[in-house]
């Protein structure tokens, strides 16, 4: 249960986020999925995210995809992808970035990802 709560804490947090970078003056609060209006899930499914990681990091897209397979709403194309042609369309792509135990390499490798899209995607 305390895994299924993480992972809606990360839709949250994306669903809060992904405003394009513009700061919106609403503040949006859902308790529970089940709140999450479904224009909201299709707002989300458009988006290009990008999740670098390591191992753990498989465990997280584990649970996000349990909880898809729960909540038919949630429309995620999940990814395991760091190639620009892939972000043509929403995606939620994830790949590994850098070494276990070796943070600097993971954000190194993260940076260099980033750049890589954003002289891609628009």
């Amino acid at each position: 249960m305390k895994s299924k709560l993480s992972i809606i804490t990360l839709l949250s947090i994306f669903l809060l986020s992904c405003n394009g970078g513009k700061m919106e003056e609403k503040q949006v609060d859902y308790n529970a999925l089940k709140d999450v209006p479904a224009s909201a899930w299709k707002k989300l499914s458009k988006k290009k995210i990008y999740f670098g990681h390591q191992s753990v990091g498989f465990n997280i897209i584990d649970g996000v995809n349990d909880i898809i397979k729960e909540n038919p709403a949630i429309k995620l194309n999940i990814v395991e992808t760091s190639s620009p042609s892939d972000f043509n369309k929403g995606v939620f792509a994830h790949s590994r970035v850098g070494e276990n135990v070796d943070p600097e390499s993971k954000t190194d490798a993260f940076i260099k990802i980033i750049n890589k899209l954003e002289h891609h995607i628009d």
